[in-house]
């Protein structure tokens, strides 16, 4: 067969294939309706409003999957679906945020002395929660992640902490969180310009640092020190922060 009538061929299939999975949204089943009916129960100060079934590659419906809209997150669509029996979105997530958000930022003060301190909560991978309602502790103490943007505003540059400083905050940070988490922490000062002059890069697991990176500026410089590499948190502990 020639290439071209093979390239043809291979665009009616995948023509096809997308035809096929582009079929109407499946109606809402019964169970479906109850998750909906579950999550204003759970959630009475906000107001759920179904859009679609979720959408797979090439635009096939996962009938398993519904996305929901929410009155107090407009900006936001979320999946619901069931897994292990529990319905589950990332929507708990977002709801909590705020209750995170301020946790985090309580637990800065015995660790850095920046003049504000602020922490945006990121969650890389949008994971699932149970959906059923639960407190704010209980959510921070059973499913969030160390994964943290931490921005720190000092009086004036002279005053930021020295790199060693920065090293051993970080590193006892870091062990209060037990040795597994992700963390972007910037330094500007309140008297210069609206950018950040550092940034520090920080990834530990398990208690053993993948890498602890300063730039200067942000990363589009690519201009940075690489402070510490494939090292046991609690000998770094020991070396840099004693």
């Amino acid at each position: 067969m020639k290439k071209s009538a093979v390239t043809a061929v291979s665009i009616i299939l995948v023509s096809s294939f997308m035809f096929s999975g582009c079929r109407n949204d499946p109606e809402l089943t019964r169970e479906q309706k109850k998750w909906i009916s579950q999550m204003e129960d759970w959630y009475p100060d906000d107001e759920f409003t179904y859009t679609h079934h979720g959408v797979a590659f090439l635009g096939a419906y996962q009938e398993h999957v519904i996305i929901l809209k929410s009155e107090n997150f407009p900006d936001f669509t979320f999946e619901f679906s069931e897994i292990d029996g529990e319905l589950c979105s990332y929507y708990p997530t977002e709801y909590h945020r705020e209750a995170i958000e301020e946790y985090y930022t309580d637990t800065l003060d015995g660790f850095f002395d920046a003049r504000k301190k602020e922490v945006v909560y990121k969650d890389h991978a949008y994971k699932s929660r149970p959906c059923e309602y639960m407190s704010d502790e209980e959510f921070i103490k059973k499913y969030t992640t160390n994964e943290l943007d931490i921005y720190l505003t000092y009086r004036h540059s002279d005053t930021y902490p020295t790199q060693d400083e920065m090293v051993a905050q970080i590193l006892k940070y870091a062990d209060f969180l037990e040795g597994d988490c992700e963390l972007n922490i910037y330094l500007k000062s309140s008297s210069g310009s609206e950018e950040y002059d550092y940034l520090y890069d920080f990834v530990c697991h398990q208690g053993k640092i993948t890498c602890l990176l300063v730039y200067n500026g942000d990363r589009k410089s690519k201009d940075y020190d690489d402070l510490c590499r494939n090292m046991q948190l609690e000998d770094a502990l020991e070396e840099y922060a004693n």
